[in-house]
């Protein structure tokens, strides 16, 4: 699935639509289903580079499939920092490396999420916050383009 998906993205990146993301998002959200860590990591690397072709277009493509793909997330998102939370709290000696891998992977999701909402247009956040209530935004000021600004100042600005 991977490689198949990353040879699609470099080579024909501008050739994605509607109906190709579509049957892509299935095949990722049983990917991401099998809550084996290394197949999530692959994955959520590979939502990521979609997001980002064809100059961020995929990534407004994305935001009405988030509803399929980001519930999985917050599972996995809760779960993690739980884990982190938990040996936090165990006064055991925890082997660091269980601790890397899971703030790793932890880390990699809320990445994959910045990208989504970077990439994702003006209605990323909002679909991504509904799905996944402990996420806060993210977006730089500086990467929003004079429309955007605008319409972040316009409600200040009346007042």
């Amino acid at each position: 699935m991977q490689k198949g998906s990353l040879n699609l993205i470099e080579q024909a990146e501008h050739k994605i639509d509607n109906e190709t993301l579509s049957k892509l998002i299935i095949p990722l959200k049983r990917a991401l289903y099998t809550h084996d860590e290394f197949v999530i990591r692959r994955v959520l690397s590979l939502i990521q580079k979609l997001a980002r072709a064809n100059e961020s277009a995929i990534g407004i493509l994305l935001v009405p499939y988030f509803k399929q793909l980001l519930p999985i997330f917050n599972i996995l998102k809760e779960r993690y920092e739980r884990k982190l939370n938990q040996h936090e709290q165990d006064c055991y000696v925890i082997d660091d490396y269980q601790t890397d891998e899971s703030s790793d992977l932890l880390r990699l999701i809320n990445q994959t999420l910045v990208v989504l909402e970077q990439s994702g247009g003006q209605d990323a956040f909002i679909n991504i916050k509904y799905l996944i209530p402990t996420y806060e935004q993210q977006a730089d000021i500086k990467q929003l383009s004079t429309a955007q600004l605008n319409m972040a100042v316009k409600p200040i600005l009346d007042l």
